[in-house]
């Protein structure tokens, strides 16, 4: 997905996109045949900020210096806080990359511009060593000198940078990081591409999920229920939705696509079909809904091959502070487009499988 399809997290809190400190550990997943050398790959634990973004570590320089980073499927490029940023106020209250404490760093010859929905971020390329866990590569990143966001997103964003892991031949221009994190392993990974869990909250509790490079981790899914989904497009996170069924009723006419975007909280669709949905939900097309009757809303559910995904109204429906005041919302949102976008409200219900080279998604139940 382009880069003006990651609405909001960067720079709005809304609800199709997003604060304390971080708590982000690094743990390792090992693959299934010991005899392998160099047969460990690293994973992050994620953080959930408030049910709005996910968050994770990584390090980039030598010495590692530590950066925590939206994991965006709708992006390419890995890029974190300058500093030499001076004149933005996020970099004055996020962790910044100081190239100086840096003996493998690199500068690049190219400057690039990338533009979202609500500002910008601007820059330079760079290479650098890219950590994870216990894995590290050679990747070329954006060090982001320039921002247009202002003075509240300073104190209201908790992350430093956005790494990219949308499909890579996506990449519009420059730098793609997953082509560098995939690129010339000693050993094979178990498949070229990644996997990863959202874990949500009704109460906006700070826990989180992880991903894994390289690998799966069966402990925290049901292996029969995986199932793997051809991409509806050759470059982009994206499957064929056939249908939409809201308290029984059918929505759909005809068969659609759907983009998969961790770096969106909402699933957005077409204006009369999720107008359709949310009246069929009992819900008003603002999306408010009593905090007190959660339960009493129905399933939603989305076909997609011959599966069918069951989303419970405790999982589509967002409990948020305003003020003093306690909200609930469903988390769905309408576009002008004939097409969705399934963010974290729909990924958070399942265990996901991204196969780069095999051109699939897969989706799996969480286990209990």
């Amino acid at each position: 997905m382009k880069a003006t399809i990651f609405i909001g997290v960067l720079f709005t809190l809304v609800s199709i996109a997003a604060g304390a400190s971080m708590s982000v550990r690094l743990t390792t997943v090992v693959k299934k045949d010991p005899t392998l050398l160099h047969d460990s790959w690293g994973s992050t634990t994620l953080t959930n900020n408030k049910n709005i973004y996910y968050t994770g570590d990584i390090q980039l320089g030598t010495p590692p210096q530590t950066f925590t980073v939206i994991f965006d499927t709708g992006s390419t490029n890995l890029w974190v806080y300058s500093k030499d940023c001076w004149w933005s106020w996020p970099c004055w209250t996020r962790n910044t990359f100081n190239y100086k404490k840096s003996s493998t760093y690199e500068r690049g010859n190219s400057s690039i511009s990338v533009g979202y929905i609500d500002g910008t971020i601007s820059g330079r390329y760079a290479n650098e060593i890219l950590t994870i866990g216990k894995a590290n590569r050679s990747v070329t990143f954006i060090e982001a000198i320039k921002t247009s966001e202002g003075f509240l997103k300073a104190f209201t964003d908790k992350f430093d940078g956005v790494f990219g892991i949308g499909y890579p031949t996506s990449a519009a221009s420059g730098a793609n990081v997953l082509d560098d994190v995939f690129e010339s392993f000693l050993v094979e990974p178990e498949f070229t591409g990644f996997s990863l869990y959202l874990t949500k909250d009704s109460s906006g509790s700070r826990t989180g999920g992880e991903i894994v490079f390289g690998d799966m981790d069966p402990s925290v899914f049901q292996g029969e229920t995986l199932t793997m989904h051809d991409l509806a497009e050759p470059a982009k996170w994206a499957i064929t939705l056939n249908q939409v069924i809201a308290n029984g009723t059918s929505i759909l006419t005809e068969s659609s696509t759907a983009v998969l975007n961790t770096g969106t909280m909402n699933i957005i669709g077409p204006v009369e079909i999720v107008n359709a949905t949310l009246q069929q939900l009992g819900i008003g097309l603002d999306g408010e809904v009593d905090c007190n009757r959660i339960s009493d809303y129905p399933k939603l559910s989305f076909v997609i091959g011959k599966n069918t995904y069951d989303l419970e109204p405790e999982d589509y429906i967002n409990t948020y502070s305003f003020l003093w005041m306690k909200r609930c919302k469903a988390a769905l949102s309408t576009q002008l487009e004939n097409s969705w976008i399934f963010g974290d409200t729909f990924l958070s219900k399942f265990y996901t499988v991204w196969d780069i080279k095999g051109k699939k998604f897969g989706l799996a139940h969480l286990k209990s």
